[in-house]
């Protein structure tokens, strides 16, 4: 009986302690592993600009802007939109993540290790949970798609006028 209250204590005084322990971590997993479930915005990623944003850094017009700028290779101001994620979470260990994939599906969408995990799991109810609502105010677009970026020459660069209307068009997916 005695036996029975102390366990009885100790588990009432355990709960609390499991019900606050902080939540995994997000990590970026990579447009690879959400193409997985999601072919149909893979495919349509795959395709895009946003999937070759980082090649700018091996071409010849991305090396004559760096060497104007008199900076080497791959800068941390220019992979904030070439090849980011935010420098906040962490990159998933597993090496399914690689910045030269360009803009990928966790840009806007958020990490998505927690949104993979809860997805996989059978007792999942929720395969939206783990992200974080989707980045797709005209401010968000943007902190990349300005005019007047530093280094960047519209004319020697291609580069339209931003239209969100237009180009959110070519980005809109399904599952």
């Amino acid at each position: 009986m005695r036996r029975s209250v102390v366990i009885g204590v100790l588990a009432v005084h355990l709960i609390p302690i499991q019900a606050t322990a902080p939540p995994e971590s997000p990590a970026y997993v990579g447009a690879e592993t959400c193409g997985r479930c999601h072919t149909a915005a893979f495919t349509s990623w795959a395709g895009s600009d946003h999937s070759r944003a980082a090649l700018v850094f091996g071409m010849r017009a991305g090396r004559e802007m760096m060497a104007r700028a008199g900076t080497a290779g791959f800068q941390l101001s220019c992979r904030a939109c070439h090849a980011p994620p935010d420098t906040v979470a962490p990159i998933s260990p597993d090496g399914s993540f690689r910045s030269e994939d360009g803009v990928q599906c966790e840009t806007c969408h958020g990490p998505g290790s927690l949104h993979v995990q809860l997805r996989t799991a059978p007792e999942s109810d929720s395969t939206r949970s783990g992200l974080v609502p989707v980045r797709a105010d005209t401010a968000f677009c943007l902190s990349c798609h300005q005019a007047g970026k530093p280094l960047h020459d519209a004319t020697a660069l291609r580069t339209p006028r931003f239209d969100k209307s237009l180009f959110w068009k070519r980005i809109q997916h399904r599952r």
